[in-house]
């Protein structure tokens, strides 16, 4: 057997390859910490664990996607967990995998939403990237983003003074005027 794991800051994401039987797999909780975190590894090492019980000895590979800076950390947890596994641990962004997504499906547009977003529109000027650059730089488009832009929508909605507030208004803050 085989293993992806698609390691984020919400959930671990993966792929199980079992013969010709594909399976998808996912694990709650924060294990892809931008920064070196304790407790990181005895969490994730768990969640594993759980997961693969006694199969953790019949993964045979595990290739690991990881866009923080724990890769010691991840690799330690990941060879304990799969002691007879070859590991593969790779630190490609989000823009990476997009990119070689709309490639192979000759996409114009392609949105990757999750906890964090990006998106990438193609055209004969060449490839924009359209947010999802991440917390420090604005991540336009997250769901924190949007969630934001809606909770100021609303706020200046109750704020204007207007005869009708928007159904947004009244399903957050369960005022009308």
């Amino acid at each position: 057997m085989k293993l992806t794991l698609d390691v984020g800051g919400s959930k671990t994401r993966g792929f199980l390859y079992a013969e010709n039987v594909v399976e998808q797999i996912e694990i709650r909780g924060g294990f892809g910490k931008a920064e070196d975190v304790d407790g990181i590894e005895s969490t994730l090492l768990l969640a594993l664990k759980k997961r693969f019980g006694d199969n953790c000895d019949k993964i045979a590979a595990v290739a690991v996607n990881l866009g923080g800076k724990n890769k010691g950390q991840i690799l330690r947890t990941v060879s304990t967990a799969f002691p007879f596994a070859k590991i593969s641990i790779y630190r490609e962004s989000e823009g990476v995998l997009a990119k070689r997504i709309m490639r192979a499906h000759n996409a114009n547009i392609l949105v990757m939403a999750g906890t964090g977003c990006i998106v990438f529109a193609q055209s004969l000027q060449g490839c924009r990237v359209l947010g999802g650059w991440g917390k420090d730089y604005g991540d336009d488009g997250s769901g924190y983003s949007v969630g934001i832009k809606a909770v100021r929508y609303c706020l200046k909605d109750l704020d204007s003074g207007n005869e009708k507030t928007s159904l947004l208004t009244k399903a957050l803050f369960g005022v009308e005027k």
